[in-house]
Protein backbone atom coordinates (compact mmCIF):
# COMPACT_ATOMS: atom_id res chain seq x y z
CA UNK A 1 0.00 0.00 0.00
CA UNK A 2 1.42 3.39 -0.98
CA UNK A 3 2.18 6.01 1.68
CA UNK A 4 -0.47 8.31 0.21
CA UNK A 5 -3.11 5.59 0.48
CA UNK A 6 -2.05 4.85 4.07
CA UNK A 7 -2.38 8.52 4.96
CA UNK A 8 -5.87 8.80 3.49
CA UNK A 9 -6.93 5.60 5.25
CA UNK A 10 -5.65 6.93 8.60
CA UNK A 11 -7.26 10.31 7.96
CA UNK A 12 -10.65 8.77 7.20
CA UNK A 13 -10.50 6.56 10.31
CA UNK A 14 -9.45 9.57 12.37
CA UNK A 15 -12.35 11.69 11.11
CA UNK A 16 -14.83 8.85 11.68
CA UNK A 17 -13.62 8.43 15.27
CA UNK A 18 -13.71 12.17 15.93
CA UNK A 19 -17.27 12.44 14.63
CA UNK A 20 -18.54 9.29 16.34
CA UNK A 21 -20.44 9.47 19.58
CA UNK A 22 -18.37 9.29 22.72
CA UNK A 23 -18.29 12.82 23.95
CA UNK A 24 -15.41 15.18 24.65
CA UNK A 25 -13.46 12.61 26.73
CA UNK A 26 -12.89 10.40 23.69
CA UNK A 27 -11.32 13.08 21.48
CA UNK A 28 -7.94 13.43 23.31
CA UNK A 29 -7.53 9.65 23.22
CA UNK A 30 -8.29 9.52 19.50
CA UNK A 31 -5.86 12.37 18.76
CA UNK A 32 -3.11 10.66 20.81
CA UNK A 33 -3.73 7.32 19.13
CA UNK A 34 -3.69 8.90 15.67
CA UNK A 35 -0.43 10.75 16.42
CA UNK A 36 1.16 7.54 17.69
CA UNK A 37 0.11 5.59 14.61
CA UNK A 38 1.61 8.23 12.32
CA UNK A 39 4.86 8.47 14.30
CA UNK A 40 5.70 4.76 14.56
CA UNK A 41 6.26 4.16 10.81
CA UNK A 42 8.53 7.21 10.64
CA UNK A 43 10.64 5.99 13.56
CA UNK A 44 10.84 2.46 12.18
CA UNK A 45 11.88 3.84 8.79
CA UNK A 46 14.69 5.88 10.37
CA UNK A 47 15.93 2.92 12.38
CA UNK A 48 16.25 0.81 9.23
CA UNK A 49 18.64 3.28 7.62
CA UNK A 50 21.14 3.14 10.52
CA UNK A 51 23.91 0.64 11.18
CA UNK A 52 26.59 0.08 13.81
CA UNK A 53 30.25 0.60 12.85
CA UNK A 54 33.00 -0.33 15.31
CA UNK A 55 36.68 -1.16 15.37
CA UNK A 56 40.12 0.12 16.27
CA UNK A 57 42.19 3.06 15.08
CA UNK A 58 45.99 2.96 14.81
CA UNK A 59 48.38 5.62 13.56
CA UNK A 60 51.94 4.63 12.71
CA UNK A 61 51.29 1.22 14.28
CA UNK A 62 50.13 2.60 17.65
CA UNK A 63 46.56 2.81 18.99
CA UNK A 64 45.12 6.32 18.97
CA UNK A 65 44.58 7.07 22.68
CA UNK A 66 42.00 9.81 22.36
CA UNK A 67 40.30 11.17 19.27
CA UNK A 68 37.16 11.33 17.17
CA UNK A 69 35.86 9.53 14.10
CA UNK A 70 33.30 11.07 11.76
CA UNK A 71 31.26 9.55 8.93
CA UNK A 72 29.90 11.94 6.30
CA UNK A 73 27.64 10.75 3.49
CA UNK A 74 29.59 11.01 0.23
CA UNK A 75 26.50 12.34 -1.57
CA UNK A 76 25.50 14.72 1.22
CA UNK A 77 22.04 13.11 1.46
CA UNK A 78 22.33 11.66 4.98
CA UNK A 79 23.32 13.43 8.21
CA UNK A 80 26.89 13.27 9.47
CA UNK A 81 27.51 11.03 12.48
CA UNK A 82 30.50 10.23 14.62
CA UNK A 83 31.82 9.53 18.04
CA UNK A 84 34.83 9.32 20.31
CA UNK A 85 37.87 7.10 20.02
CA UNK A 86 39.00 5.93 23.47
CA UNK A 87 42.09 3.77 23.93
CA UNK A 88 42.06 3.05 20.20
CA UNK A 89 38.46 1.76 20.10
CA UNK A 90 35.33 3.32 18.60
CA UNK A 91 31.68 2.37 18.11
CA UNK A 92 29.12 4.60 16.37
CA UNK A 93 25.67 4.41 14.75
CA UNK A 94 25.64 5.93 11.29
CA UNK A 95 23.47 5.96 8.20
CA UNK A 96 24.07 3.26 5.64
CA UNK A 97 25.80 4.08 2.38
CA UNK A 98 29.10 5.31 0.98
CA UNK A 99 30.83 7.45 3.61
CA UNK A 100 33.77 9.84 3.69
CA UNK A 101 35.56 9.23 6.98
CA UNK A 102 37.65 11.67 8.99
CA UNK A 103 39.72 10.67 11.98
CA UNK A 104 41.13 13.25 14.33
CA UNK A 105 43.44 12.96 17.33
CA UNK A 106 45.08 15.59 19.48
CA UNK A 107 48.67 15.88 20.66
CA UNK A 108 50.30 18.17 23.19
CA UNK A 109 52.31 20.86 21.45
CA UNK A 110 53.43 22.76 24.52
CA UNK A 111 52.45 23.78 28.02
CA UNK A 112 51.58 27.25 29.18
CA UNK A 113 51.95 28.42 32.76
CA UNK A 114 48.62 29.70 34.07
CA UNK A 115 49.81 31.74 37.05
CA UNK A 116 53.15 33.34 37.89
CA UNK A 117 53.01 32.18 41.51
CA UNK A 118 51.78 28.60 41.00
CA UNK A 119 52.98 25.60 39.08
CA UNK A 120 49.69 25.18 37.21
CA UNK A 121 50.04 24.51 33.51
CA UNK A 122 47.61 24.23 30.63
CA UNK A 123 48.41 21.91 27.75
CA UNK A 124 48.22 23.45 24.29
CA UNK A 125 47.10 20.85 21.77
CA UNK A 126 47.08 20.49 18.02
CA UNK A 127 46.07 17.92 15.41
CA UNK A 128 48.18 14.75 15.56
CA UNK A 129 47.09 13.27 12.23
CA UNK A 130 47.81 14.48 8.69
CA UNK A 131 45.08 16.34 6.79
CA UNK A 132 44.59 13.34 4.48
CA UNK A 133 42.89 11.69 7.49
CA UNK A 134 41.64 14.61 9.60
CA UNK A 135 40.33 17.20 7.12
CA UNK A 136 36.86 16.57 5.69
CA UNK A 137 37.80 18.21 2.36
CA UNK A 138 41.08 16.28 1.94
CA UNK A 139 40.34 12.89 3.52
CA UNK A 140 41.31 9.78 1.58
CA UNK A 141 39.29 7.50 3.86
CA UNK A 142 36.10 5.88 2.55
CA UNK A 143 33.85 3.17 3.93
CA UNK A 144 30.67 1.50 2.68
CA UNK A 145 28.29 1.11 5.63
CA UNK A 146 26.03 -1.92 5.15
CA UNK A 147 22.97 -3.07 7.13
CA UNK A 148 23.72 -4.66 10.51
CA UNK A 149 27.03 -4.63 12.35
CA UNK A 150 30.07 -3.35 10.43
CA UNK A 151 33.62 -3.97 11.69
CA UNK A 152 36.33 -1.65 10.41
CA UNK A 153 39.85 -1.32 11.82
CA UNK A 154 41.82 1.69 10.59
CA UNK A 155 45.62 1.34 10.39
CA UNK A 156 46.77 4.76 9.26
CA UNK A 157 50.27 5.19 7.81
CA UNK A 158 52.46 8.11 8.85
Amino acid sequence: MSPERQFFLFASVFLDLMNSHGGPMRRPFVVSLFTFLLTVPVLVGCADSMAEVSGTVKYDGKLVDDGTIRFEDATGAAPTAGGPIKNGVYSVRVHRGDMKVTISASKTISKKKLYETKDDYMELTGEALPERYSDVQKTELRFEVKPGANAKDWDLAK
